[in-house]
């Protein structure tokens, strides 16, 4: 599929989130992250699953304490590994 970089794109507002512990609830602002299809490429599952551990460990690095917070689409069937932070 094509690339996905405007943030406004139809996708990306329809987006939901799941997570087992609202990052809400212990913070008082944080973002959402994602090491997933960089630039909006569509890579294997294998690759997107490095890119979320190379992020992982980049974010523990810097001090943080990422909570678990996947990204759906509305029905569920895309899901992708998130974290707030």
């Amino acid at each position: 599929s094509k690339p996905v970089h405007d943030p406004f794109d139809e996708r990306y507002l329809q987006t939901i989130f799941v997570a087992d512990t609202d990052p809400a609830l212990s913070w008082a602002s944080f973002a959402i992250v994602t090491g997933c299809n960089p630039e909006g490429h569509c890579v294997a599952q294998h690759e997107n699953d490095a890119h979320t551990l190379a992020m992982l460990e980049r974010l523990y690095s810097m001090g943080f304490q990422p909570i678990r917070i996947d990204g759906c689409s509305p029905d569920e069937q895309h899901r992708e590994a998130s974290f707030a932070v």
